[in-house]
C-alpha cells in the first residue's frame, strides 16, 4: 500500500493523501478516510475530520 496515496487524491478537495494509522488523511482539508482490509473507503459522507 506504500504507493497508493501518491496516485490517489481526496474526493472532497482533490488534495494529496498520506497514510497514517490504518487510514488515509488529506493534507489539504484534513479529512480521514478509513482503510478496510487495506482498501481505502473514499466516500466523503462516511469520512471524518482528522485532528
Amino acid at each position: 500500500m506504500n504507493n497508493l496515496p501518491s496516485i490517489q487524491s481526496c474526493p472532497k478537495c482533490k488534495g494529496g493523501l498520506e497514510e497514517q494509522e490504518n487510514s488515509l488523511i488529506c493534507r489539504r482539508c484534513r479529512t480521514r478516510y478509513s482503510l478496510n482490509h487495506g482498501i481505502p473507503i473514499m466516500i466523503v459522507d462516511s469520512a471524518e475530520k482528522a485532528s
